[in-house]
């Protein structure tokens, strides 16, 4: 953990942040939140100067654990990198482009799309409340997470059910854009 430490001088007192450094790597599919304990407790607990590498190769999955993720993410006072490290698809895509600084690998593949979703043994007016408080959900997180990556164009394409796949040069054009021509 991170340790504060005070010297003190008949003129001032100066205080500095020992920071730490914790890589975590989101190579799997994204399920319960039980799986992102650890990354989580860390970005929730991390004092202003720590940093949070993480590495994404995964096809994405569930939604409200990546919500979970995003917030703690946007949330942290460590300063958190994102690496587009294989494949960002999906919900892994939304997190990559949560972090504060964004890194793409030769080769990245990144894809958005729809969700998928069931409602097990729901009767029928139940199904017809679960997609339509789904569908206004993922409106809103679509045009929250992807609003300076994805054109209004793709939004509302990606809404309507089309996929969107770009290759990593793609994606860094699009960052470089978002960031000013800063290149990430």
């Amino acid at each position: 953990m991170s340790e504060e430490i005070s010297l003190e001088t008949p003129h001032h007192t100066v205080s500095v942040h020992e920071s730490h450094k914790h890589l975590f790597m989101l190579n799997m599919p994204i399920l319960a939140p039980h799986q992102f304990s650890d990354m989580l407790s860390v970005l929730d607990t991390a004092a202003p100067g720590d940093e949070v590498d993480v590495h994404i190769n995964s096809e994405g999955g569930c939604l409200a654990t990546t919500v979970q993720i995003i917030h703690a993410m946007r949330t942290s006072n460590a300063y958190v990198t994102t690496f587009l490290a294989g494949e960002a698809y999906s919900a892994a895509g939304m997190i990559l482009l949560a972090g504060d600084n964004i890194r793409v690998v030769d080769h990245g593949l990144f894809m958005a799309h729809s969700f998928s979703a069931g409602a097990g043994d729901s009767k029928a007016h139940e199904l017809t409340q679960y997609v339509e408080a789904s569908n206004k959900w993922f409106d809103r997180l679509v045009r929250d997470y992807y609003k300076d990556f994805l054109s209004r164009k793709e939004i509302n394409a990606l809404l309507k059910g089309q996929d969107i796949w770009l290759m990593d040069h793609e994606v860094r054009e699009r960052l470089i854009k978002k960031q000013g021509g800063v290149k990430p």
